[in-house]
């Protein structure tokens, strides 16, 4: 990163501890090749953000048995063609019997993106280049698919793989830069969050523990509320 990017950085930092009252900056490594396969051989030296304690809990609609009964660690590379996403969850009963706009209310990780935060920081709705992603295993990590909310934007090049694993289940996705229209590229400042949805109870008509690295539960309206990664 040149001196000039670093110190747009670190305005930046600045600028978001006193306008949004930013909590978290991820930086992003930039990925030398990754097998979208679903399991995670190539994120062991990536920074991962760790969402295993109750106050990232923002929908309790059932009692939270802590980081074994649902936990995650989420991890970011990227590339010139993919933003690269993996996650490593926790969950002791790995359940998916909706599908579409409804995945939310089955075991499901939410990706949000503001990928021209530089442009559109400020902005309390989502705009063209925003989106709301919601990715599953299927239950018991058999039927990975994925949904994007709040975008019209038509996304068919988007790759998503899962495992089983003895704690619950992986998920590696790659969201291709040219269907998402934004060019990446070192120092490139991007809004970010991601929730973990969790369901034991077959049947369930919602959402029963949602876990958020934002901790606010009005991403899916309101971009401010953000984090920020940074590709290094």
């Amino acid at each position: 990163m040149t001196l000039k990017q670093k110190l747009s950085v670190l305005f930046l930092v600045v600028f978001l501890v006193c306008t949004l009252g930013a909590q978290e900056i991820y930086m992003a490594p930039k990925a030398a090749k990754v097998n979208v396969d679903g399991k995670l051989n190539e994120w062991s030296e990536v920074p991962a953000i760790t969402l295993d304690h109750e106050r990232y809990l923002v929908i309790p609609n059932r009692a939270w048995g802590g980081p074994e009964d649902v936990s995650g660690k989420i991890y970011v590379m990227w590339d010139e063609e993919y933003l690269y996403i993996a996650c490593d969850i926790t969950d002791n009963v790995v359940l998916q019997e909706k599908e579409g706009s409804y995945l939310f209310q089955g075991d499901c990780v939410e990706v949000y993106l503001r990928m021209d935060f530089q442009k559109n920081g400020l902005f309390n709705y989502y705009t063209t280049t925003d989106f709301q992603f919601g990715f599953t295993p299927g239950t018991d990590a058999n039927a990975p698919d994925f949904h994007v909310w709040n975008n019209t934007t038509a996304l068919t090049d988007i790759i998503v793989e899962t495992q089983k694993t003895d704690k619950g289940y992986t998920l590696e996705m790659a969201i291709p830069a040219w269907e998402i229209g934004i060019f990446l590229e070192e120092g490139w400042e991007i809004g970010f969050d991601v929730a973990i949805d969790d369901v034991d109870t077959q049947g369930a008509e919602d959402t029963e523990i949602q876990l958020c690295w934002s901790m606010k539960d009005t991403g899916w309206q309101d971009p401010t509320v953000f984090q920020l990664l940074i590709l290094e």
